[in-house]
């Protein structure tokens, strides 16, 4: 049965946890540090082998997990940042509420009241436009 690493590394995590984990791979890197002494005697390629294999597979599982945790942790600060958002919100709509009360009523307000001053600069712009024009086309006669 073949199962790739980060399967691996997510099966041990699930079960012992990241604590976990870091034990195995210190009792891994025990393993990798004794095999050689354990056999200098025998000095033979498959020991060498040996060795060379749990020294990678070491190096595998301890860049897996960094990368695990990465992941794990950039996700919960994701996680994190949006439930800080949705407080945030859910703290501020009332308040866009409540200012939007206020203010509409000032709103309106200041509409009535301009709105005769508009409308009356309007018709001096209108008067001072027609004015303008009956000048031109008595210079154009």
């Amino acid at each position: 049965m073949t199962v790739c690493r980060e399967g691996l590394v997510c099966a041990v995590v699930c079960c012992m946890g990241i604590n976990g984990l870091s034990t195995m791979l210190e009792y891994v890197n025990e393993v990798i540090l004794w095999l050689p002494i354990g056999s200098q005697a025998a000095q033979s390629p498959e020991v060498e082998k040996l060795a060379q294999y749990f020294q990678d597979l070491s190096a595998q599982l301890t860049s897996t997990t960094q990368e695990l945790v990465q992941k794990i942790q950039s996700e919960t600060f994701v996680e994190d940042g949006k439930a800080q958002l949705q407080q945030i919100q859910a703290q501020l709509a009332p308040l866009a509420e409540n200012m939007q009360a206020q203010l509409k009523p000032l709103a309106e307000n200041m509409q009535a009241q301009l709105k005769p001053l508009v409308d009356n600069f309007q018709a001096q712009m209108e008067d001072l436009f027609r004015k303008l024009m009956d000048q031109t086309k008595s210079l154009g006669q």
